[in-house]
This record gives C-alpha cells, structure tokens and sequence, in this order.
C-alpha cells in the first residue's frame, strides 16, 4: 500500500503551488498479515557466506567433529542470511562471522565452565573489549577473542562512527550482563522477574544485530533517530521477542 502525503495548503495561492510541489512518498506494509505467515526474504549470498563462515570459524577455533557438527546444525547464517537480506556479500559474511562466534562464546557463560567463575569471565570479557579500544596491541589468547577481534576490525573500518561506536556499546551491554548472570550464579542468588528480565535485554545478545544491520546495508543514519523514544521501544520489543 503506497499513500502520498501532501503538505496542508495555505490561502495564498503562489505559496499552494510551491508546496504542492512537494510530495513523500510513504509506502506502508500489509499491517493485517501474520509477520510469521509468509516466506522471508533470503539473501541471495547466504549458500557461501554460510560455506565460507563456517570453515573458517572452525579453522581458527581448532573446532573437534563435534562441535563443527554443533556449528553446521545450528546454521546462524540462516538467520544473519533473514536479517540482512540486502547486504552485499563481504558485509553478509561479517554478519554470519558474528553469528557464528556469539553462540560457543555465550555458551562458556551459560553451561561451560565459566558459568560460576567471575574472575575468569571477567578476564576473558576485559580481553575481549580491551580489542575494540582502538590501537590497543592487546588481541587475548583464546581463539574465540580473535575471532571476534577480526569481526570488530571489519565492522570499525567500513562504517560510519555512529554505527560502530552502537556497535560497540551493545557488546559492552552484552558482556556487562553476561558477567552479572555469572556472579548471579556463583553466589547462588536468583533476581526477581522484573530483575531477569533487564538482565536478559543484556545478556541475550541481540541488541548488538541491530547495528550489524546497519553496517550491513551500509547505512547511515543520524545518531538521533536512536535517541528517539519510539525508537527505542521498538528496539526493546525487538530484545524482548528474542528474550523470551
């Protein structure tokens, strides 16, 4: 459905002809169809990005059978492939790079060993933003670190300020709500519901996508369109779909 809007006319007739001149184009969705109901659009990239990402993922993390067959079913290029529909191949690959990394990473903090150990996760989370500080030499052992380093370099080199520096402050959110779940977790202490689920808008990883959109339609869009509080509610809707 496409409506023009037409600016209100004045009683001055020079004036009505300039302004009539002025037309935006608002072109809306069907707002009455189930989102769910039809079939998504898939990039046309997403067979080799998903081909490429995954090997190289796999090569850099020394992945066994195992966890490669882990990566292989989970198939986040998938949904990086939904998510990005219009990007070009190089930015897609980034986006499935992302994907692939933020699941064993995040893993380390729900089931794996680093679930009940804030020391260790604090190490391994500084080590990981000590990277995005810029002409930082510190890149951090753990492969999973220089995987993401790599993601981080790509996204900071092709896009305007605004996207990476949102970029940026959704992985520190991330990571700053990973840390909190763990020493939730290694004092045996359990937040209320209103408390979970603030912690979860953190922790869950999503709100770091919105900026990988950006970069990945390579747009560029004034910092305070974000700032807007409709905005803002729809990228917490957003978190909260994921979230739950």
């Amino acid at each position: 459905m496409a409506l023009t809007l037409l600016p209100p006319k004045t009683e001055l007739p020079q004036e009505r002809a300039v302004q009539e001149d002025i037309r935006i184009p608002v072109r809306l969705p069907d707002m009455f169809v189930l989102f769910l109901s039809e079939v998504p659009a898939v990039n046309p990239h997403y067979a080799t990005a998903r081909k490429e990402s995954e090997a190289w993922f796999v090569k850099e993390c020394s992945f066994g059978e195992r966890a490669k067959k882990v990566l292989t079913k989970t198939d986040f290029s998938y949904f990086c492939a939904i998510a990005a529909p219009n990007a070009a191949p190089e930015e897609l690959r980034t986006v499935c790079d992302w994907g692939n990394w933020v699941f064993p990473f995040d893993d380390k903090f729900d089931n794996g060993g680093l679930k009940d150990d804030p020391e260790q996760a604090q190490a391994l989370v500084g080590s990981l933003l000590a990277g995005m500080v810029e002409d930082n030499p510190v890149q951090g052992n753990d492969p999973l670190v220089q995987v993401y380093n790599s993601v981080w370099r790509r996204v900071a080199k092709n896009s305007p300020p605004g996207v990476a520096r949102r970029f940026a402050k959704a992985m520190s959110d991330y990571c700053n709500g990973t840390l909190e779940q763990v020493r939730h977790c290694s004092v045996g202490t359990y937040p209320s519901l209103e408390e979970m689920l603030a912690l979860r808008r953190q922790s869950a990883g999503v709100s770091p996508l919105f900026a990988l959109v950006e970069y990945a339609h390579k747009l560029n869009i004034p910092d305070c369109a974000f700032e807007n509080k409709s905005i803002r509610e729809l990228e917490r809707l957003g978190i909260d779909f994921v979230l739950l």
